[in-house]
């Protein structure tokens, strides 16, 4: 029997450690619920924007999930670093972080 985490199995644990459904995951992240599910069912290997996406929402070690998912973490980091994102990072973290603690009391933002 292998005892070895994937990176899907890792994802399912953060979430419900998290207490969080696919579908509140999805609405935080901006990523679909069916890519969501993918990934954890191992699916699919996730893109280093997903796994940023999903570090900053389950407080979770990003370099781990790369890691796990077998992508290379200082390539990968600077494709999530470039563009938009990086001017955006620190507002889009507070607005990741205030959402989940809205989803986990069931206050909704309704946009």
């Amino acid at each position: 029997m292998n005892d070895q985490i994937t990176i899907g199995g890792k994802l399912i644990a953060l979430r419900k450690t998290s207490e969080l459904t696919r579908a509140d995951v999805s609405r935080i992240s901006g990523l679909a619920n069916y890519y969501i599910k993918q990934l954890e069912s191992d699916a699919l290997t996730p893109s280093a924007f997903a796994l940023w996406k999903l570090a900053e929402i389950y407080q979770a070690d990003y370099t781990e999930l790369m890691k796990l998912a077998g992508l290379s973490v200082v390539r990968s980091t600077l494709q999530v670093r470039t563009g938009c994102e990086a001017l955006i990072q620190p507002i889009l973290m507070q607005c990741l972080i205030w959402q989940k603690k809205c989803f986990k009391t069931k206050f909704f933002l309704l946009m």
